[in-house]
């Protein structure tokens, strides 16, 4: 891609032959100390990109939709056009799947916690997602996300089974 467009695209292809596009989008374009919401761009140099649905398309951005001024035109190509939004900045893990009553296909929406202690005048929670993309026997594209959060009795991560509803995983 261009060297003045932020964004990067790369493609994984499974044993299957299904294949996935990875977007990578920079909404720290315009960025200080200072970032509130409403205060952030990503530009359609990034948020534009070719609809295709012969493959899965993941988008991971750091800031959540909401705190982009262009949120309404990013949100509709983004969520048109791909099946997991992977996003982070406020530090409140979380995982949505949201099936439309029209318009976009179903996706996955999952907003990332934080591995360090970064803020202290705030609610975050310490912990991460593992990624599971697999094909199953009907030859779908499944996703099995791995929560991970932070147990101060036992300092370690263990599976964030609040989470998921008791288990260690879920796969959607």
């Amino acid at each position: 891609e261009a060297r003045d467009i932020p964004k990067w695209t790369r493609f994984r292809t499974f044993n299957s032959g299904h294949r996935l596009r990875i977007i990578g989008m920079c909404s720290v374009q315009v960025s200080d100390l200072e970032d509130r919401r409403d205060t952030l761009i990503l530009g359609d140099k990034q948020y534009i990109f070719p609809e295709d649905n012969t493959m899965v398309t993941m988008v991971m951005v750091h800031h959540p939709m909401h705190w982009l001024r262009d949120c309404v035109a990013a949100k509709s190509y983004i969520l048109n056009r791909s099946s997991i939004l992977l996003t982070g900045h406020e530090h409140l893990p979380d995982l949505i799947k949201v099936t439309p009553f029209s318009g976009p296909p179903e996706r996955i929406e999952i907003s990332a916690g934080t591995v360090t202690a970064t803020k202290s005048d705030g609610p975050f929670e310490l912990a991460y997602n593992l990624l599971e993309l697999d094909v199953n026997e009907q030859a779908e594209v499944v996703l099995t996300v791995w929560p991970r959060i932070w147990n101060q009795k036992h300092p370690r991560f263990v599976a964030d089974v609040d989470k998921t509803g008791g288990a260690e995983s879920k796969t959607v």
